[in-house]
């Protein structure tokens, strides 16, 4: 399920993830999920074996999604959507987006552009 995330205080969108597995069953038994954030690396240099490196407390590396049921009467159909909203929007801004499918295409076209140019400058350097 591709899921907008929603700021519980403003209401403001905070990012596009991709929840695979979840259905409305499961948000209908289940409102309230637990994510779980990528790794932080806090600019430090994990390789450089001089530097040590607290691990992070584990409740500071999970985002809870809360969502919340919209129904509303389109052309007499019903129609059910849900929204979720979560208080960690620091950390929701870490999780890998899922664009949206109207992004796709350009987003594809993006990352073969990247691609291409990181071929060539590699072969630039490796020469």
């Amino acid at each position: 399920m591709i899921v907008v995330v929603y700021d519980d205080e403003e209401f403001e969108p905070i990012t596009v993830i991709d929840l695979p597995g979840l259905t409305d069953r499961d948000l209908e038994r289940r409102p309230h999920w637990l994510v779980a954030a990528p790794p932080q690396l806090d600019g430090v240099s994990y390789l450089k074996p001089d530097k040590a490196v607290e691990p992070r407390p584990f409740k500071d590396s999970i985002i809870e999604l809360h969502f919340e049921r919209f129904v509303r009467d389109r052309y007499g159909k019903r129609q059910i959507r849900w929204i979720c909203f979560t208080s960690a929007t620091a950390l929701a801004m870490k999780l890998e987006p899922a664009f949206l499918v109207g992004q796709r295409p350009a987003v594809a076209m993006l990352r073969e552009q990247n691609e291409r140019l990181l071929d060539f400058f590699s072969r630039i350097v490796l020469r």
